[in-house]
């Protein structure tokens, strides 16, 4: 707490005590005082960004805890549709574990910085607010009119989960703004992908296709089959069930492929929707054609593969992927050269890089 707050008092020197209270506020609590209804948000957003300006700066600041501040004035710039952002901040609020307790705790950190003369406030005026504060029954407070005079500050308090994958979620609103779209998520084993497509249906309330759904039934395993990059998804069910199914714009069915059982258990149905996203490796496989609005790749290094694959599945499970599963993938990727082809690269633990591969006409 003390790096954030420090770090707050060098990017604003001209806060007040009550400024940083603020911050250590939002560190414990989030936004979710803010959140009526999803709706309200949205209607407060808009009137908001009429009176923002544009700008290049910095689209989050972390404030610590797993929250941000998203800087209206670069998202305007961005093209982030006010209804996302709405959206997120929504789902931010939901989170509500803050508690007075924590608040107390963190402010501590800044009287100590106070004391130490590391800060330019008085401890009366920290003591003073804090007991009128806890009188008010700890309700939420603003910036100070000094703050508000020299920084126009102008954002929205969300997950920090959600900085590494807005942009690709923009693009997604946008290119469905008027027309359904397909979204392909794809990548290397352990990497996130069905976590991020999961994140991306909470959001977007979209479809999510499993491509492990479609993994090839043993009657047509052969060596020559499964020597074909991309060879071990039955693509010709996948092209037949689903790639069909949503040209049709109607309500389609496909078969559950389990590997457990190896063999089809049952049947999801899909309904026609702004969204749907096809998740997993060898989800772009060249069989499907040219299906996809939006691609998307998920990377990871060795190390943390082994890592996450260990803890998901155990040792003895990593061993097959070793010696089986991942060099399948790789040969794949390298094959159809899948990383360059996408529009977005996630990769684990690292920033999300815009290879701006959409703005290909």
């Amino acid at each position: 707490m003390k790096k954030i707050i420090v770090n707050e008092m060098l990017k604003y020197p001209k806060s007040k005590a009550l400024d940083i209270l603020k911050l250590i506020y939002q560190n414990e609590f989030g936004c979710g005082h803010l959140v009526k209804d999803e709706s309200y948000c949205l209607q407060m957003l808009e009137d908001e960004l009429k009176t923002v300006t544009e700008s290049a700066d910095a689209l989050f600041e972390p404030i610590g805890n797993g929250y941000s501040r998203l800087n209206l004035s670069a998202a305007k710039k961005a093209k982030i549709p006010a209804s996302l952002i709405a959206r997120l901040f929504y789902l931010s609020a939901n989170r509500c574990d803050g508690e007075a307790k924590g608040f107390l705790e963190n402010v501590k950190q800044l009287k100590i910085l106070c004391e130490q003369n590391e800060l330019p406030f008085s401890m009366p005026e920290i003591e003073s607010f804090i007991n009128e504060w806890t009188k008010s029954g700890c309700k939420p407070f603003s910036h100070s009119d000094k703050y508000r005079e020299s920084y126009n500050p102008a954002y929205r308090v969300i997950l920090s989960k959600y900085e590494n994958i807005i942009m690709p979620m923009s693009d997604i609103v946008n290119k469905s703004s008027n027309k359904n779209i397909v979204v392909a998520i794809d990548g290397r084993c352990g990497s996130g992908k069905t976590t991020l497509a999961a994140e991306m249906k909470e959001v977007l309330k979209c479809n999510v296709i499993n491509i492990d759904d479609f993994f090839l039934p043993p009657n047509l395993r052969t060596e020559k089959r499964l020597n074909e990059p991309g060879g071990n998804i039955h693509y010709e069910r996948f092209t037949d069930e689903v790639i069909k199914g949503l040209k049709s714009g109607k309500p389609f069915e496909y078969g559950v492929f389990d590997c457990r059982e190896m063999s089809i258990v049952k049947t999801e149905v899909v309904k026609p929707s702004t969204v749907t996203i096809v998740e997993g490796a060898y989800s772009l496989n060249p069989h499907f054609g040219d299906i996809y609005d939006l691609k998307i790749f998920c990377d990871i290094d060795p190390d943390l593969q082994k890592t996450r694959i260990i803890n998901r599945d155990g040792v003895e499970m990593y061993k097959d992927f070793e010696s089986k599963w991942i060099p399948m993938e790789e040969v794949y990727f390298k094959a159809f050269n899948i990383n360059d082809k996408c529009d977005y690269v996630i990769k684990a633990n690292q920033e999300l890089k815009n290879k701006f591969l959409s703005l290909r006409a």
